[in-house]
């Protein structure tokens, strides 16, 4: 509701900054929808021989082939448009991973922020594998390869939804995912929130399957696939584990409620041996990556402790920091740089006012937090500058003109693409609110696992909606449930959720 409640405040401005083009192009829409309207009522016979004409392309097969291929038609030719450079994390790993020279102040970046070894390491290897491209050119293969694995994410999206809501459900959720986030050109942006993404779809998927277990086959087969998967993502980005501890929560509310449907035995040992196998692949795999990645050596003493993002996270709107971030390098020592942050978020908890003040300040966070329907698009400083953006004829394109300004830059005043997404944004948390009324076990977990997500940024770095890009599929997968219960509502259906 608070997010709601934020979404909608921030229409007037972008309103308010609509171009006269768009109005115009509106304006047509609405005129061109009342002609079809006009036209289908009163001259029927006509429009059911125009639909007869092109009824070969309403078959489904027809149709998903087109749909498929105007979808993968426009992300490359964003790709083509709007690749290129940036003065933020993606930039210097990207820069690191092809040797070039580091583009930032601090050579000792990856021992700030040792989280992001993996993602360096992952483009590395692609950036060999591909036999050392120029830099440009390594940027249009890492975007496209970043399609493909949106497009993988999307569709395991759209699949648990087609499992779990009707089809007709699952394709307007599937519109909704399209039109906040796979369809935008996140994919220009190779960072951890497009990769988490797709791990958190691919988890999603394999946790349904383990509620399924009933033989010790399957038990050890799908615990060491979801132990693998659950390191990649905490290596990724840690908050990915907030999915496996909501499946604990889920055992714990199935125990209590003596719930028979699903073997408690079975679900219960193979997380246990899956959370084993993270334990002991991390530390295997950051040893690795810390001390034999082959780029560069991670000094672990340098790196900034978690207290340190929850002191960010306690001032201000909760978002990154600079001073604070200069002020912890600045402390050589891992214990005084631990301790220093811990009593930063003591003073600023007590400058907030106490519990009171600090849930006020959780109010203002979860809308900052969950509010921009854009996903934080253009909010970092300088957060993306395409190539060739001194072209006229790519400048003249309309992803160029909708995305960009006029000097090729991403930024926060592009208000006809903001107000779009904004609307957009607003109708999938208006369907995540009618979620709540879903009382099946599926519903449960989703919901356990968007609080999870929520409470993590309410507490750490947060601040911008960019980070609901790693759990965009729990929050669309909610969605499609409070499409089913509008539904259901209407119609009077009773589906029977509580099963896996």
């Amino acid at each position: 509701m608070i997010s709601l409640i934020g979404a909608i405040a921030i229409l007037p401005e972008n309103i308010d900054g609509l171009s006269g083009g768009f109005i115009k192009i509106v304006d047509i829409l609405i005129l061109l929808s009342a002609g079809i309207f006009v036209f289908r009522h009163y001259y029927s016979s006509y429009w059911n021989k125009m639909l007869d004409t092109f009824s070969f392309l309403a078959t489904k097969n027809t149709t998903f082939f087109v749909i498929f291929l105007i979808i993968i038609f426009w992300q490359v030719y964003c790709v083509y448009l709007l690749s290129g450079t940036s003065t933020w994390d993606w930039m210097f790993l990207v820069q690191r991973a092809t040797t070039s020279k580091l583009g930032w102040p601090w050579p000792n970046y990856l021992s700030i922020n040792p989280n992001n070894t993996m993602l360096l390491k992952l483009e590395s290897m692609y950036w060999h594998l591909l036999n050392h491209p120029t830099f440009e050119h390594f940027m249009y293969a890492l975007n496209l390869l970043n399609v493909v694995i949106i497009d993988f994410g999307t569709y395991l999206v759209w699949r648990l939804g087609k499992k779990f809501t009707h089809q007709t459900t699952a394709k307007i959720t599937l519109i909704l995912l399209l039109a906040l986030f796979t369809c935008v050109p996140f994919f220009v942006i190779p960072y951890s929130d497009t990769l988490s993404f797709f791990l958190t779809a691919l988890l999603l998927n394999t946790f349904v399957k383990i509620f399924k277990i009933h033989s010790l086959k399957n038990l050890i087969l799908y615990g060491l696939l979801v132990g693998i998967e659950l390191v990649f993502a905490y290596m990724i980005k840690p908050s990915l584990l907030v999915l496996p501890i909501a499946a604990l929560l889920v055992i714990f509310v199935l125990w209590v409620s003596k719930n028979d449907q699903i073997d408690l035995k079975y679900l219960s040992l193979t997380l246990i041996w899956s959370l084993t196998i993270l334990c002991g692949g991390s530390i295997l795999m950051k040893n690795y990556l810390y001390n034999h990645n082959g780029i560069v050596k991670v000094d672990t003493r340098q790196a900034l402790p978690m207290s340190h993002f929850a002191a960010m996270g306690i001032t201000g709107d909760g978002d990154y920091n600079v001073t604070d971030m200069f002020n912890s390098v600045n402390i050589k020592n891992p214990s005084a740089r631990n301790q220093a942050s811990l009593r930063l978020i003591k003073q600023r908890f007590i400058s907030q006012g106490g519990i009171i003040g600090y849930e006020k300040f959780l109010f203002h966070k979860q809308i900052k937090n969950s509010a921009d329907g854009t996903m934080g698009w253009g909010h970092e400083v300088y957060y993306l500058k395409a190539f060739h953006s001194s072209d006229k004829i790519r400048a003249d394109t309309f992803p160029r003109k909708y995305f960009l300004d006029n000097n090729g830059i991403a930024t926060e005043q592009k208000f006809d693409f903001r107000t779009v997404q904004q609307f957009i944004w607003i109708a999938t948390l208006v369907l995540i609110l009618f979620s709540v009324l879903d009382q099946s076990l599926w519903g449960l977990y989703l919901k356990l696992s968007a609080i999870g997500f929520f409470m993590f940024l309410l507490l750490f770095e947060g601040g911008r909606s960019r980070y609901l890009i790693q759990f965009l599929p729990v929050l669309l997968l909610l969605s499609g449930l409070g499409i089913q219960n509008i539904k259901n509502y209407f119609y009077l259906k009773n589906d029977d959720g509580m099963k896996f």
